[in-house]
């Protein structure tokens, strides 16, 4: 039976106050999560990330970190492949709930999405300029 191998991604991120320097460190470590977790995912680990402190989690921290892994991964796989340690069950629940809302737009936007690019791929066509 093969193991799976397990990427450990320790994230420290502490909004405790509104300035600017402050809300830029938590958005750059957002990104940082993200580019761990595909890392990771690309050489098919699993990924565990461990929140230090029981953090705050904002939408557009769950947003920059979680959201852009379904351009490449659908719901099912992060499911089986992300850990989210030391977190709080709200902050779990917001995770996985923007993870099922994003997946399900997302299944249902490409036939929508390509008749609206027809539709307007037509339509320049169409246009003359001049």
């Amino acid at each position: 039976m093969k193991t799976k191998k397990i990427s450990k991604v320790e994230v420290e991120v502490n909004l405790n106050s509104y300035d600017f320097e402050s809300y830029e460190k938590y958005r750059k470590e957002s990104i940082r999560v993200n580019k761990e977790i595909m890392i990771a995912f690309k050489k098919n680990h699993s990924v565990d990330v461990v929140f230090r402190g029981k953090p705050f989690l904002s939408p557009t921290f769950i947003e920059k970190a979680f959201v852009p892994i379904l351009k490449e991964y659908d719901y099912e796989y992060i499911k089986e492949h992300l850990v989210l340690t030391n977190i709080s069950p709200t902050a779990f629940e917001n995770v996985k709930e923007r993870l099922i809302f994003e997946s399900e737009k997302k299944q249902e936007t490409p036939k929508s999405e390509k008749m609206m690019s027809f539709e307007f791929s037509r339509q320049r066509n169409n246009t003359i300029i001049g």
